[in-house]
């Protein structure tokens, strides 16, 4: 009798820590989703200025603008990312992150400054931006 009440208990507690780890594991997932989404959203208004085909000079201060909404972002996301995924996502973003401070570079030396916005122009003419930040995405949904 007592072994049928412990093997009854025994089947209640392992159904309760399988639940409880699917539970955890769902909830993860859910946090992990929810950071993406606002990770990709952070990239909108920057695909919204790609996309229009306008270039002008406002944009790349617009553009630089954004680059710290979206380095927030991201800094809430990567956590969610482990191993080879991490590692291929932190490459992804190091490339942008350093044409960024590139860019700021340039763009904080008067004589340069039209360097950095020439080579901002390219990337985006050639669509060599957008890729980069498409590269970003793709990275991370992994």
């Amino acid at each position: 009798m007592i072994e049928k009440i412990f093997i009854g208990s025994l089947g209640i507690l392992l159904t309760a820590l399988l639940s409880s780890i699917i539970a955890r594991h769902h909830k993860a997932r859910e946090r992990r989703v929810e950071a993406f989404d606002k990770f990709k959203d952070s990239f909108i208004p920057t695909f919204l200025i790609i996309d229009t085909g306008i270039i002008a000079t406002r944009n790349f201060s617009d553009l630089v603008a954004l680059f710290e909404i979206q380095k927030i972002a991201m800094l809430t996301f990567i956590d969610h990312l482990k191993g080879s995924i991490r590692r291929n996502f932190e490459e992804k973003w190091n490339k942008y992150q350093d044409w960024h401070r590139e860019y700021n570079e340039l763009e904080n030396k008067a004589p340069h400054r039209e360097e950095g916005k020439a080579i901002l122009m390219e990337l985006m003419i050639t669509g060599k931006f957008k890729n980069m930040i498409t590269e970003i995405l793709e990275a991370a949904k992994k």
